[in-house]
């Protein structure tokens, strides 16, 4: 761990991980932006168009496993739209 990792809390990093691993998303998917959000106070959240990504994912009507493009369409039909 090097001196910049050590300087982050240990529910970030956490929370960090824990987003990157439930959709299997690639380690470089959040190169430009985080899915995390700081908010007024200092607690770090998850971004909610993340948290809708998820939710859609897990949606009980969507399929446990696709391989099918089309997928990604299902999965944004079921987003919300958050402002």
């Amino acid at each position: 761990m090097d001196q910049h990792l050590g300087a982050v809390p240990a529910e970030t990093l956490a929370l960090s991980q824990v987003v990157q691993t439930v959709l299997l998303w690639s380690d470089t998917a959040f190169r430009e932006q985080s899915p995390l959000a700081v908010v007024p106070g200092g607690a770090t959240i998850l971004r909610p168009d993340i948290a809708g990504v998820i939710r859609a994912a897990y949606d009980p009507t969507m399929p446990v496993v696709a391989y099918d493009p089309s997928h990604a369409l299902r999965l944004c039909a079921r987003l919300e739209v958050v402002q």
